[in-house]
């Protein structure tokens, strides 16, 4: 061997060396954060979406949310949320008289949902906040901290939980509000759960899909439930929290053959296959369902001549929220090996604060006259400034041919998938709705 030679094979034996260092030094860091952050992660053990991230925020926590969402999920610290809240409020959006509006936020306690809430309080609405068994302390903890914010706050606690795995649960709810507070005004149907590649499928009591019955058809029944206290509203507001996951999709998998036909099965072909399903397809399916139901609801009203309700949809961007930690984002997403690339650390690199990906779902709440089917997000979709995203934004967004918001998609029939949605929510829930039964499945463009 001559001497080039040595020298070149000394290059890449150092190299080497250097390399596997490097990752041994990588897997020990990331081996830490996981098991910081993912410490209650065990899919044999079944432990897995809300299991490994819920409990883990107490009441005293409250006092600095901000700080304590960065400690457990990562990400930078909020960066526009007080400043649109006081452009919002100088520009006259804010309610007057204060209090005169009222707002129900579902998983208005915690993560982005707290932060709508605290922000519709700031800007003078009265907010409903909704307990969960057995974390009641949340709700206690996010109406200290609202108060904290607006000393003058009139938060509304029912005393029936809601739990949006048990339709029971919807309906018991939902009644208890009807019979406590005259009129609602903004519905922000926020609350979801995630759920990663290699999770096992979950069935509720209700015999659904867990994560398509939380994030979507849940809320189609807790609509249908108070849609008279909105119909008493002069100008009432439905919005839905989509998410970038209701068009970062393969056409492979074809969402909307799933939507339209079985959305339960977590397959195309409308067969559950144990070996092949995915709970963050799954998730990604929930989150088109939003649009879908939201288009689905606006024709509905319009074709009755309900003018004072209308329905919108939002998306967050990429919050650094516990859903996320939920996700697996590095495996589920981009197929990194699971466990190698935790989802802290793309919050890290790419996110925002969930104080900041709560500000759509507030613009869309306090924007008058947005048109039905509207898309709130933040520029470009992922964090920046909250906007009222235009058709052309949406056609020409990353994976736009794929988003059931884009309406020139050639991927998605509204029509035949909307009553392909509606058909099958209806019979899940046994939904009632003030128009007949029998014209559910024929509404036409």
């Amino acid at each position: 061997m001559d001497t080039s030679s040595y020298a070149t094979y000394a290059v890449y034996t150092i190299s080497a060396v250097a390399t596997l260092a490097l990752l041994y030094v990588s897997t020990k860091i990331i081996k830490w954060h996981v098991g910081a952050v993912h410490k209650k992660r065990d899919v044999k053990r079944d432990m897995t979406g809300p299991k490994i991230t819920e409990g883990l925020v107490r009441r005293e926590d409250y006092k600095d949310y901000e700080q304590k969402m960065i400690e457990l999920w990562g990400g930078p610290a909020p960066v526009h949320y007080e400043r649109y809240l006081q452009e919002w409020i100088e520009s006259g959006m804010e309610v007057k008289p204060r209090f005169s509006r009222t707002a129900f936020v579902t998983g208005g306690a915690a993560g982005i949902g707290f932060f709508v809430s605290k922000a519709l309080s700031i800007l003078g609405y009265r907010i409903v906040l909704a307990t969960r068994a057995g974390l009641e302390f949340e709700v206690e903890g996010a109406a200290a901290a609202i108060r904290e914010a607006v000393p003058d706050a009139q938060v509304i606690i029912p005393k029936v939980h809601l739990d949006l795995n048990s339709f029971a649960s919807v309906r018991k709810f939902a009644a208890s509000l009807v019979s406590s507070i005259s009129t609602l005004d903004v519905l922000c149907c926020n609350a979801g759960r995630g759920g990663s590649k290699g999770d096992k499928r979950q069935m509720t009591m209700d015999n659904q899909e867990c994560i398509v019955q939380v994030n979507a058809i849940s809320h189609f029944l807790l609509i249908s439930k108070l849609l008279p206290l909105l119909r008493k509203s002069s100008n009432a507001t439905i919005i839905s929290q989509s998410s970038g996951a209701r068009k970062n999709y393969k056409s492979t998998i074809q969402i909307p053959t799933r939507i339209q036909h079985c959305f339960n099965a977590g397959s195309a072909d409308g067969v559950h296959n144990e070996l092949t399903y995915n709970a963050w397809t799954q998730y990604q399916l929930s989150k088109a369902c939003n649009c879908v139901m939201t288009w689905g609801l606006n024709k509905r009203l319009q074709h009755h001549n309900i003018s004072n309700v209308k329905a919108l949809v939002c998306g967050p961007g990429f919050a650094c929220s516990g859903v996320n930690i939920q996700h697996n984002l590095g495996h589920s997403h981009l197929g990194v090996m699971d466990g190698l690339l935790p989802t802290n650390t793309m919050h890290d690199i790419a996110g925002h604060h969930v104080a900041d990906g709560a500000l759509p779902m507030v613009l869309a709440a306090i924007t008058k006259n947005a048109p039905r089917n509207s898309f709130f997000q933040p520029v470009g979709g992922m964090k920046g400034k909250p906007e009222l995203a235009t058709q052309e934004s949406l056609s020409n967004g990353e994976n736009g041919s794929n988003d059931p918001m884009n309406e020139k998609s050639n991927e998605w029939n509204r029509i035949a998938v909307g009553n392909g949605f509606w058909t099958q929510a209806n019979e899940a829930t046994s939904a009632e709705w003030p128009w007949e039964e029998e014209e559910e499945e024929e509404v036409e463009e």
